[in-house]
């Protein structure tokens, strides 16, 4: 059986008047959502030959100049060997640098090189355009309810994470 809202709106990206009635209305569409901006992002900087970790670390070097390999898994909020495989792919396109920390030598420090402030330069307009067209896409009062819901539905999935046997939260992994 499917949740409903009424006839079905065949101009709805996301198909929200089709979720399976056992499944989480919220959970269904954030994934959906997620998949789809994610889907856009990705093709988007495929054609600016890029890759959405890549851009991640380009866009983290720019900002924050020369980061620990640590500190750059953090930051692009993704896991450790995906963005090492990236540092080690750009390294080699000669995007990034890398070289060992002068105080502590198990540290790698990674900085952007001539090429890859030109390839940041290159995708940053597209990425611009795209940052105004998503968050223009709502008054300022419906992104500031959108944010506050997404907060909301954050510390209820947390809370029902704590009260799973096993589960423990994000403060409790040392996140």
């Amino acid at each position: 059986m499917l949740q409903t809202a009424g006839a079905a709106d065949p101009t709805d990206p996301l198909g929200l008047d089709e979720i399976p009635d056992a499944a989480s209305i919220v959970h269904v569409t954030v994934e959906r959502l997620f998949r789809l901006l994610k889907s856009q992002m990705g093709a988007t900087l495929d054609t600016l030959g890029s890759s959405i970790v890549e851009w991640r670390i380009l866009l983290m070097l720019r900002i924050h100049g020369e980061m620990a390999q640590k500190d750059l898994v953090h930051e692009v909020a993704m896991v450790q060997a995906q963005v090492s495989r990236t540092l080690t792919a750009m390294r080699r396109r000669g995007l990034v640098a890398m070289r060992r920390s002068q105080d502590d030598g198990r540290v790698w420090l990674f900085s952007l090189t001539p090429s890859g402030a030109a390839l940041y330069g290159e995708i940053a307009p597209s990425m611009a355009r795209r940052k105004q067209s998503l968050d223009a896409a709502l008054p300022a009062d419906d992104l500031a309810l959108f944010q506050n819901a997404a907060r909301t539905i954050a510390r209820v999935a947390e809370r029902a994470g704590e009260q799973l046997p096993g589960t423990a939260t994000s403060h409790e992994q040392g996140d």
